[in-house]
């Protein structure tokens, strides 16, 4: 291993206790887990969650801030297309396996948290709006496209995730998908 390498157990063992917390947000609030019953979950000691996190919330922001990196990197192609109808369903397509805890994470007040990584992540993809010669145009356009898709995603989470991606896809820009 060089200098500055991490050993590739840390990152097995932050997978362990990501996987243990995630796993008892569904089964209480957050407020009530303590750094033990990950640990006991996880089957690992203390002071090795303590070697990767130094609190149960860091675990949260690690985790959604991977999510949201790894959601960034599935809407370059759509959203460099100009595609929006497919840029908005590729963005629920992706969160569908996560949304349970998610929902975990912005019932237990962590939806801040979920925002703040999700801006981290989306603002810096780039997008090219159609010619203009207002300044910063396409910026504009991209806060406005994930300010709404935000609220929308907000929206379909509290109000029983009843559209599949491409409804809401269809809803946003219109255009309906050929059966």
């Amino acid at each position: 291993m060089k200098k500055g390498e991490k050993h590739p157990s840390t990152k097995l063992y932050q997978e362990f206790i990501i996987q243990a917390f995630l796993d008892l947000t569904l089964e209480k609030d957050i407020s009530d887990i303590t750094v033990t019953e990950i640990c006991d979950r996880a089957k690992i000691a203390r002071r090795t969650f303590y070697r990767h996190f130094d609190r149960k919330e860091d675990v949260i922001e690690y985790y959604v801030l991977q999510l949201m990196g790894s959601l960034a990197n599935t809407l370059i192609r759509p959203l460099g297309n100009g595609d929006l109808y497919n840029f908005i369903k590729s963005f629920f397509l992706y969160l569908e396996p996560y949304l349970d805890y998610i929902q975990a994470f912005m019932r237990n007040d962590f939806g801040d948290l979920v925002f703040t990584c999700y801006l981290k992540c989306l603002v810096p993809l780039s997008y090219t709006a159609p010619a203009s010669s207002i300044p910063n145009e396409a910026e504009c356009n991209l806060a406005y496209i994930l300010g709404g898709l935000w609220s929308l995603f907000s929206y379909w989470l509290t109000h029983g995730r009843i559209q599949t991606p491409e409804e809401l896809a269809s809803i946003v820009t219109g255009r309906h998908p050929a059966p």
